[in-house]
């Protein structure tokens, strides 16, 4: 199993990040005040990363498509499909090494393994949904290109207007 990023193992630290990276805070900023807070501060790449994961979900939720509910479910999702490779990996060796599986352990892989199922068809609609969003977004960039086109004569200031709506609809 891949070791885990730091933000994942330490859940003050990725609140802390988001909080930071919400309130308008640069990378620089974020990574000097986690470093203040926690000993094993994760690096400003690695920061930069986990925030780069999670804008999509943010930019659903300001969009009023997803609830913090729902990130928290894709969140813990991760964390279970990780959870549920461990515990099937201590299966597996605990068969090889007695010839046995322990039906506790088993239940609690099945357990995890359907949690895990049921997050990801979660995250998969979340997903469907962001595709959603974008395909609109970018038809709702090209009918402004187009009325812009036909309002605006000189090819420079249509060019500047069209780049800054496209920097407003992507946020």
């Amino acid at each position: 199993m891949p070791r885990r990023a730091k933000l994942e193992t330490t859940p003050e630290a990725a609140r802390k990040a988001v909080e930071l990276w919400r309130q308008g805070k640069t990378l620089d900023e974020i990574s000097q005040s986690l470093q203040m807070e926690f000993p094993e501060a994760p690096s400003r790449s690695a920061i930069h990363r986990f925030l780069q994961k999670l804008k999509p979900f943010f930019q659903l939720k300001d969009a009023g498509l997803i609830t913090d509910e729902d990130l928290d479910l894709l969140t813990q999702s991760q964390v279970l499909a990780s959870m549920a490779n461990g515990l099937l990996m201590q299966v597996l060796v605990s068969w090889r090494e007695n010839g046995k599986i322990d039906p506790d352990k088993l239940r609690l892989f099945l357990d995890l393994l359907r949690s895990a199922a049921q997050m990801s068809r979660a995250a998969a609609g979340v997903e469907r949904t962001r595709t959603q969003l974008i395909r609109h977004t970018e038809e709702i960039f090209e009918k402004v290109a187009r009325a812009v086109a036909r309002a605006v004569e000189d090819p420079e200031v249509r060019e500047k207007v069209l780049a800054s709506v496209k920097r407003e609809l992507a946020g």
